[in-house]
């Protein structure tokens, strides 16, 4: 799976949670490793390099939280993204 650059946003849209309840969980546990601050569209944001690593890291987290849904939508989406890349 290729790096993507991934808005705070676009990560809610992917785990199916709320925008605030993903600010929370970015800000807190550790994910400083895979932030980056970047200029889009004249904005500057927050940025997360969305790889294998960070999927991983995010799937831990739901796993400790209990949250097997938000697991199973990364996982859906990253099987989505590795099959679009084989085409």
């Amino acid at each position: 799976m290729k790096e993507k650059l991934c808005t705070v946003s676009e990560l809610s849209k992917i785990t199916g949670l709320s925008l605030n309840r993903m600010y929370t969980y970015m800000g807190r546990y550790g994910f400083e490793k895979f932030r980056t601050i970047s200029k889009v569209k004249n904005r500057t944001m927050q940025l997360y390099r969305f790889n294998k690593e960070f999927a991983y890291r995010l799937c831990d987290l739901f796993s400790v939280m209990n949250r097997q849904d938000c697991i199973d939508k990364i996982i859906d989406y990253c099987e989505l993204k590795e099959s679009k890349e084989k085409q």
